[in-house]
């Protein structure tokens, strides 16, 4: 195997195990989603359940923008309004 082709099937692996990396934290947000949708009905009507309930749409605006980070601290932060 020539140099070139070494490093050419080094970069394909790479990139399938970053794509592999990405679809696994989509479908993290997705399923903490789901959970913290379960929780966030289960609340209380009141002032928490509303200040968490701006969180969840946060979420859910960063979830649309494929945005996994701001995705899970908008999650996060629904939780610790609930509190």
């Amino acid at each position: 195997m020539s140099y070139k082709s070494t490093i050419t099937l080094a970069s394909l692996v790479l990139v399938a195990t970053l794509a592999t990396a990405c679809n696994k934290q989509v479908a993290s947000c997705a399923d903490r989603t789901s959970s913290v949708k379960a929780t966030w009905d289960q609340a209380p009507a009141g002032v928490k359940k509303d200040a968490a309930l701006a969180h969840f749409k946060d979420a859910g605006i960063a979830a649309m923008a494929k945005d996994e980070k701001a995705c899970i601290a908008a999650l996060d932060a629904t939780l610790a309004s609930l509190k």
